[in-house]
This record gives structure tokens, C-alpha cells and sequence, in this order.
């Protein structure tokens, strides 16, 4: 019964956390972006592959407001502060800022005059070109390292962190911090000596309505990553 209500509690917390909006389909990508020669600097390319982080969370109660293009024109001044200096998205927690690609974008942007169409490629940038000149290798995620670190950039980053984080918006989210690694192992009830005693594995597992991420919101953990869960849980939650 205690699960039961556990699960009610955790589905409620995530679902009332963030608003999504128009950037649900950008979810499962990376922080950090390869780009190709197709994509140009324009709305499209700095609302989906570069602010995407940010408006994530700034697309619901969070301020400023990011859930449009015309919304980060207004906002522009400080958004590019923030990204330029690295505040956002927030380090603390577990985002990796924009890559120099990335900040270059939103400068060539903003220096063309925001232009929803735009005949300049991302890869004329030199820093794209140069991010791009060695593309990361896309291993399985069950071919990487069984560690907290592929936890959080394969999982959490992309489906849990944008609400479950010390800075959320939502009082609740906080109780359940899933990022710094001694902040998520102090859940005890959450992650259980392994899988079979993981309410966080149950979750995740789930096929009704009540599986995290929540359907309304995100697409569920594929196969892999649950079983990954499975497998870092099952060895122990080791960090490194």
C-alpha cells in the first residue's frame, strides 16, 4: 500500500512540475547537439536545438516565459547573459551548459536580427564546424559505463532534471532530488537494495498511466534504459 501511494505521489509531482508546450518532441535529445549541413541559423535551430533546455522548464510557471520564438526575442537580453556565462541551464542541476556551437548560434542569431528563415548554415560557424569535425561515437546505452554519469546524461538529464531539481519551481519536486548523486542515493525507498526492491525501477517500468515519465509529457524510457536502470540498480547504484 505504501508503494501504491508512493507512486500517486511521485506521478503528481512530475506531472505538475514543467509544462512542456511545444518542445515535447525535443525531449530525448542531447544537451549537447551534432549538427549537420542542413541546419540553419534560425528560430527553428535556436528554439530546438539550442534553447531547447532552458524552455523546457521557462515554458510553464518559471520566468522568464520561453515557450516561443517570439517569447525569447523579448527575453533575448537575459537569456544571453545567462547562456554566455553559463548560469543556464543549470549546472547544479546536472545540465551541461551550451557548447561554444551552440552559443555562437544564438550570437549569429540575434545578430542577423532573429530571422525565422536564414540562408546561413550552422556548420559556416567555425565552432559548429570544429564541434562537428569529430562526432561522438552513438553507443548503446548498455555498452556504456554502469555509473551514475551514464545515468544522468543518457536518462535523467533528457526525461528527470528539468523538475526534479534544487532549483524547481514546484516545492514538492524538491523533496525528491534526483541530482547530485549523494542527493538521489539519500532516497533510500527510492532505489532499494536493487531492482526488485526499487520503487524508482517500478515506476519506470510501468506500462499504465502511472509510469514515469508521465505519458503526457514524454515518451516512456525505451527497453534499454530501463534495463540499464535494471542493471545499475541491481550492481549496487555505484557512482562511478
Amino acid at each position: 500500500m505504501r508503494g501504491f501511494y508512493f507512486i500517486i505521489i511521485f506521478s503528481s509531482i512530475l506531472l505538475g512540475a514543467c509544462s512542456y508546450h511545444e518542445l515535447k518532441g525535443s525531449q530525448t535529445k542531447s544537451l549537447q547537439q551534432t549538427f549537420n549541413d542542413t541546419q540553419m541559423v534560425d528560430a527553428t535551430t535556436v528554439q530546438q536545438s539550442v534553447l531547447f533546455a532552458c524552455a523546457r522548464c521557462h515554458s510553464g510557471t518559471n520566468q522568464p516565459y520561453l515557450g516561443t520564438t517570439a517569447d525569447i526575442e523579448r527575453n533575448i537580453t537575459k537569456v544571453q547573459k545567462e547562456v554566455t556565462s553559463n548560469a543556464m541551464p543549470p549546472s547544479d542541476s546536472g545540465y551541461t551548459p551550451l557548447s561554444n556551437c551552440q552559443k555562437d548560434i544564438l550570437a549569429k542569431w540575434i545578430a542577423d536580427g532573429f530571422p525565422i528563415n536564414s540562408s546561413v548554415k550552422v556548420l559556416d560557424l567555425p565552432s559548429c564546424a570544429a564541434d562537428n569535425s569529430t562526432p561522438p561515437a552513438n553507443l548503446p546505452i548498455l555498452s556504456m559505463p554502469l555509473n551514475y554519469q551514464t545515468l544522468t546524461t543518457e536518462i535523467l538529464q533528457p526525461k528527470c532534471l528539468h523538475c526534479h531539481n534544487s532549483n524547481s519551481s514546484d516545492p514538492d519536486a524538491s523533496k525528491i532530488l534526483l541530482y547530485p548523486f549523494d542527493k538521489m542515493v539519500a532516497h533510500k525507498n527510492l532505489l532499494g537494495p536493487d531492482s526488485a526492491h526499487s520503487k524508482l525501477y517500478r515506476i519506470v517500468s510501468r506500462t499504465d498511466d502511472e509510469r514515469m515519465p508521465p505519458p503526457e509529457d514524454s515518451v516512456p524510457l525505451s527497453a534499454d534504459q530501463q534495463e540499464f536502470i535494471k542493471r545499475w540498480l541491481d550492481k549496487g547504484h555505484p557512482e562511478k
